[in-house]
């Protein structure tokens, strides 16, 4: 009968309740509970069914049939494992079991038949490190994990059997001549004369098709003979040892080469050294100093390459005084009253803005008259004011015909003028001005042949008395600036006087430094010196400043630097917030098939030259050197680093954002990397300010192919 228990049952330490039969003391049943104890101390929990003494002997499985189990432990995790019977005893077989592992009533693990079954991310927090290279990657494969080897996964991804990425190599031949394949061009590999090739794979074989002399033509001392040999004989030279000869009827002369193509000895010459090598030895080379050629030098490379920054000069103008121009400063060339400048690329054209008068104030003698719409008359004349027609006289009542008359101002009379009393010129400056065809009579007489005198009377007409002595010799000597040809003249002849220097510039020189090639000079004289010469600054000696200037210890001595330091140190300021202002690198070579837009990126291609708009679609126009066009041709200057003002970056901009090329808009930069199958991703520069777009431009020769 039942025995129904209504309070706790307590079970010491090792005591069991044991369940099922036998329960003997040779067997614990079927099934026992019990807290075992380890030395006296409290340990462990059993739920058991081996028997005691038999602990390999197989027994009767645990069921639990409820319908929801809820294993709690501390770290609250569920375990269940189902088996399904097929027998009963030793006969038993178990089939369909498996273990199962879930999560918040998720299934994340599960043991199969074949392995275990994982659903969800598997977060393992550290993999140690083979230590040797086993050559296994771990892959998904149609969501099992597999490994596959290190030739099995290049060949899944396309990639060759090397390191790296190839970019572009040079071809070149016997006959001369560099050609650069870059990144996906194909390399045909002919055959010319007598000579085959053939492709395998990786493998190009190269064939000589000569196979008998009959296809060879015959060269020095060599001739084609279809008779009969009675003797062949091969002779010895240099290097060379012949048996078996002569040949006077059938058999083999062996041909020997002392020396079969082996180097025996290895000279160098400087900068090389190690030599000469006769057996084994190495081969290097110094360092170049000032003395010594040789290699250069990474951080010589670096002080080479940064040659060039010139800290400051003076400027001065015909209003005296001198001004301090530092590196980076911006000097204006600004045009004054009527003068106007404009610059284009490094050249800047004054101009004179005076094209009229009108622009002018008269100077002395000089009156201004923009048309004259009203005439009036003042004393002395009548019949004014006049606007358009009319007729103005002389005011009898005002003007004198006899007596004493004062005339003030210029006076035209066009008939004659008869006195019969003095003229009075009280001015300094007055003048009486007649034409070449007038007459000034005195008394009637106009006095032809004769000249004025001046009498106790008044004037008077005098007779010329001529010299009749004889000029033997008349000559002219030259002063300053003049110059005298045919002087003297004895007899008759034509003295001829020329000014040496009417004003205008005969000769321009240009006063350099000392240098060792006139082509180095910073000031260059083109054209003739005597003919509209042309001075510019030779930009491409701003690489070789340091050298090229000579501090003068006089300040008598033109054309040398007193004061300021000059120094290999190149300072790039950042650039205002104008569109298009810059500092940095700028190169002048390349060709351009269209114009270029400022602020644009262009890539040098190697094939032919020419800038063209980048694109971060192709690897032709990605890779090689970048520069941003300053204007819209070559010659206004390609940037090829430095600090630019690109105002379209700003969108979304932050300072210290990276920039890329872009792949959808040509020339372009952009704040997020190119994305998509076979498009680029080349670093090109840096942001500098969040809103005004300036950037430091400083390309980076690596890019990625996205695949």
């Amino acid at each position: 009968m039942p025995v129904f228990i209504q309070q706790t049952q307590v079970y010491q330490d090792d005591v069991k309740a044991k369940f099922g039969s036998p329960a003997t003391s040779i067997y614990d049943g079927d099934m026992t509970i019990f807290h075992k104890t380890n030395s006296g101390a409290s340990c462990c929990n059993y739920i058991s069914g081996l028997f005691s003494g038999q602990p390999n002997y197989a027994t009767k499985p645990l069921f639990i049939e409820f319908h929801e189990i809820n294993i709690k432990g501390e770290q609250h995790n569920f375990v269940f494992n189902e088996e399904t019977y097929t027998g009963s005893g030793a006969s038993r077989t178990i089939t369909g079991s498996y273990v199962k592992l879930y999560n918040n009533n998720t299934e994340r693990l599960a043991t199969t038949t074949s392995g275990i079954s994982i659903t969800g991310d598997l977060t393992i927090s550290t993999i140690n490190n083979a230590g040797s290279d086993t050559d296994k990657f771990l892959v998904s494969n149609a969501g099992k994990v597999a490994f596959r080897t290190g030739a099995e996964v290049r060949s899944d991804i396309g990639a060759g059997t090397g390191n790296g990425t190839m970019s572009a190599w040079e071809l070149t031949a016997d006959s001369g001549g560099t050609e650069t394949v870059t990144n996906g061009e194909s390399v045909d590999i002919a055959g010319g004369t007598n000579i085959t090739t053939t492709r395998s794979g990786a493998t190009v074989t190269i064939d000589n098709d000569i196979t008998n002399n009959n296809q060879l033509t015959n060269g020095a001392g060599y001739t084609t003979n279809a008779g009969t040999v009675t003797s062949v004989a091969i002779s010895g030279g240099t290097g060379v040892t012949v048996s078996g000869s002569p040949i006077t009827s059938s058999g083999t002369i062996t041909i020997t080469a002392d020396n079969n193509g082996t180097v025996t000895s290895v000279a160098t010459s400087s900068p090389l050294t190690g030599g000469t090598i006769t057996g084994s030895g190495t081969i290097g080379i110094t360092q170049a100093d000032a003395t010594t050629n040789g290699y250069l030098s990474s951080t010589d490379w670096s002080t080479f390459n940064g040659k060039g920054s010139m800290s400051s000069w003076s400027l001065t103008g015909d209003s005296g005084g001198t001004a301090t121009i530092d590196d980076g400063e911006t000097v204006d060339i600004a045009g004054g009253t009527n003068i106007t400048t404009a610059r284009s690329g490094n050249t800047v054209t004054i101009n004179n803005g005076i094209t009229n008068n009108n622009q002018l104030t008269n100077g002395a003698g000089y009156v201004t008259s923009s048309g004259v719409t009203s005439v009036a008359t003042g004393t002395g004349l009548t019949g004014g004011t006049i606007t358009s027609t009319g007729t103005i006289s002389v005011d009898s009542t005002v003007v004198l015909t006899n007596n004493t008359q004062t005339i003030s101002g210029a006076k035209t009379i066009s008939d004659t003028l008869t006195m019969s009393a003095d003229i009075d010129f009280e001015s300094s400056n007055a003048s009486i001005l007649m034409g070449a065809s007038s007459t000034f009579q005195v008394d009637g007489d106009s006095g032809v042949g004769k000249f004025l005198k001046s009498v106790s009377g008044g004037l008077q007409w005098t007779s010329i008395t001529q010299n009749v002595g004889t000029v033997t010799s008349v000559a002219v000597s030259a002063g300053t600036g003049i110059s005298v040809s045919g002087s003297p003249i004895t007899s008759s002849g034509t003295i001829t006087i020329s000014a040496t220097n009417n004003g205008t510039v005969t000769d321009v020189a240009v006063d350099n430094p000392a240098t060792t090639a006139a082509s180095n000079q910073p000031l260059q004289l083109t054209g003739t010196s005597t003919v509209n010469p042309t001075i510019s600054f030779h930009r491409l000696a701003v690489a070789n400043l340091p050298n090229l200037i000579e501090t003068e210890t006089s300040t008598a001595v033109g054309g040398g630097v007193t004061q300021g330091t000059w120094n290999a140190n190149t300072q790039l300021d950042i650039t205002d917030n104008v569109d298009g202002n810059y500092q940095g690198e700028i190169v002048y070579f390349g060709t351009a098939s269209s114009s270029l837009t400022a602020g644009k990126l262009y890539l040098f291609t190697t094939t032919d030259g020419e800038w063209e708009a980048t694109l971060a679609t192709t690897v032709g126009k990605t890779a090689g050197l970048l520069a941003i066009a300053l204007g819209t041709s070559v010659s206004d200057g390609m940037l090829t680093r430095g600090i630019y003002t690109l105002s379209y970056t700003s969108t979304g901009a932050t300072a210290g954002s990276v920039l890329y090329l872009s792949s959808s808009s040509a020339g372009t930069v952009t704040h997020e990397p190119p994305s998509g199958t076979g498009a680029f991703v080349r670093i090109v520069g840096t942001q500098l300010d969040a809103t005004n777009g300036q950037i430091f431009f400083h390309p980076d020769n690596t890019f990625i192919e996205l695949s």
